[in-house]
């Protein structure tokens, strides 16, 4: 994407110096060209046609610029835009009230037809004193050069004298205005190496660079950034990290070129790919995640941790990148400024914290149908029933291991001589609890020694037959610590936290 805070210029035509572009590629980034009507050539294609090759040829971005005085002229900037299939927008917009324009709906327009949909930036120029009040932070998305001209503007520099002070205020005037990211754009001067024009503010743009830039390389290199310079911010606002409660570290979590191998079956997984997708680091759709680290996740993780700015080289989600995802925040799109792990992924990683979850998920139809009572055939297996409909998923209530499974083919109906209805599964967590639940549909594709998690999906509520109204979940326990144990660990279970499937 173009640095468009980097030195650029606004052409209103081809011709004189313009034609120059290898005097200019060595210290202008970026060349918007006008396609303004009234600028002698600027409604002319054949014209931009030559603007574009000129620039092409020494590998300067550029994009189309219009001063915009009519939504009817937004439109069309739009579309030369899309023709051109160009990196960026150039929308001057100057007199808003004149105009009567509603820069909410200018935001709306940008956003809707270029920014979203194509994800690439709009420069704006305008005033170097933001008129007040009329929305500007609809805007905040753009990248806004004010017009600073010492030699044309009395009103901000009296007499012509350049004042420095003034500088600072129209950008904090901007500011206050609500604009994010804001430059200036000195008409045809070269503020980089002139002390009267302030050092401090080297990040600056041009006005019609090649009209009264001299045709030599010296003229262009007095446009060179010669001396440190300090991007013109607004005040920073810290970033506020999701709390260990919202966000809570259930790592590690390793992907496949890590010496442990990938991880599996971790809900955190499915946040950590939720977050990658919402960053944009990870190319899938949102809701296609899965539990598995696989080596696209672990590409992605690798990416953001580098770009963002990681100490040393990722090896796996550990405790650094969990403190960098709870700060993470989304820069473009429509939920700009949200969370990377916005509400469905925390939801995946605090169901990785829970050490005991509910049998049926969050949104199901399910409770208590029968209380505490021992399972028939257990020894000290205490349980309760759980109605919901057939269908219905079934989850890990602990972090186990798969220890037995048994039943019946649910087609077998519910003859109480041939059995108990449906499928069972049979868990043990490390400390020793054994779960015994059963009434399944379906099972899960499960195999002894298999670990499972707190919340992963074992199979489904089997439909009673004859009488769907009576399906549920049977969840017992027997506890290494004997009866009393048994029963109060069951009725955790029923009170437990319902988590997303």
């Amino acid at each position: 994407m173009i640095d468009l805070l980097a030195p650029g210029a606004y052409a209103r035509a081809a011709g004189g110096n313009l034609e120059r572009p290898f005097d200019q590629e060595p210290v202008i980034d970026w060349m918007a060209w006008s396609i303004n009507a009234d600028n002698g050539g600027g409604g002319d294609a054949t014209v931009w046609t030559k603007c574009r090759q000129l620039w092409a040829g020494v590998g300067i971005h550029h994009f189309p610029w219009l001063h915009v005085r009519s939504m009817a002229d937004l439109m069309r900037l739009i579309n030369v835009g899309e023709a051109y299939d160009s990196p960026a927008l150039g929308v001057n917009i100057e007199d808003v009230a004149g105009d009567r324009l509603s820069l909410q709906e200018v935001a709306g327009y940008l956003l809707d037809f270029w920014v979203n949909p194509y994800e690439k930036p709009v420069h704006m120029a305008t005033l170097s004193w933001v008129q007040n009040g009329q929305g500007w932070e609809h805007l905040a998305f753009a990248h806004v050069a004010l017009e600073i001209f010492p030699d044309e503007q009395p009103h901000t520099f009296p007499g012509g004298t350049y004042d420095p002070e003034k500088v600072k205020q129209c950008l904090q005037h901007a500011f206050d205005e609500g604009l994010k990211h804001v430059s200036l754009m000195f008409k045809t001067k070269p503020p980089h190496t002139k002390a009267e024009y302030g050092r401090e503010f080297g990040y600056c743009h041009s006005l019609y660079t090649a009209d009264d830039i001299e045709p030599s390389q010296a003229g262009w290199d007095a446009w060179e950034l010669t001396v440190p310079c300090v991007k013109p911010r607004p005040p920073e606002v810290p970033t506020v990290p999701l709390t260990e409660k919202q966000f809570p570290y259930t790592g590690p979590c390793y992907g496949p070129s890590h010496p442990e191998g990938p991880t599996l079956n971790r809900s955190t997984v499915k946040g950590l790919k939720r977050c990658m997708i919402r960053l944009r680091y990870l190319d899938q759709q949102l809701g296609s995640e899965t539990d598995d680290f696989g080596s696209a996740l672990e590409e992605a993780m690798r990416t953001w941790w580098r770009e963002e700015g990681g100490v040393g080289p990722w090896r796996a989600y550990g405790r650094g990148s969990w403190l960098m995802l709870r700060s993470a925040k989304l820069t473009v799109g429509p939920n700009k400024g949200q969370y990377a792990a916005d509400a469905l992924a925390r939801s995946y990683v605090q169901q990785d914290a829970l050490k005991r979850v509910y049998p049926h998920p969050v949104g199901a139809l399910s409770q208590v149908c029968q209380g505490l009572h021992p399972t028939l055939g257990i020894t000290g297996n205490w349980a309760v029933d759980l109605c919901a409909p057939g269908g219905t998923k079934v989850l890990a209530a602990e972090d186990a291991t798969i220890h037995k499974l048994s039943g019946h083919d649910p087609a077998e109906g519910a003859d109480q001589t041939r059995g108990i209805f449906g499928w069972s599964i049979h868990y043990e967590t490390a400390n020793g609890y054994r779960y015994f639940t059963t009434h399944y549909g379906a099972r899960s594709p499960l195999r002894l020694g298999q670990a499972v998690s707190a919340g992963q999906v074992l199979g489904t509520v089997g439909s009673w037959p004859g009488d769907p109204s009576r399906s549920h979940t049977h969840s017992g326990v027997t506890s290494p610590l004997g009866a009393a144990d048994a029963k109060k660990r069951i009725l955790e279970i029923a009170a437990a936290p319902r988590v997303a499937a």
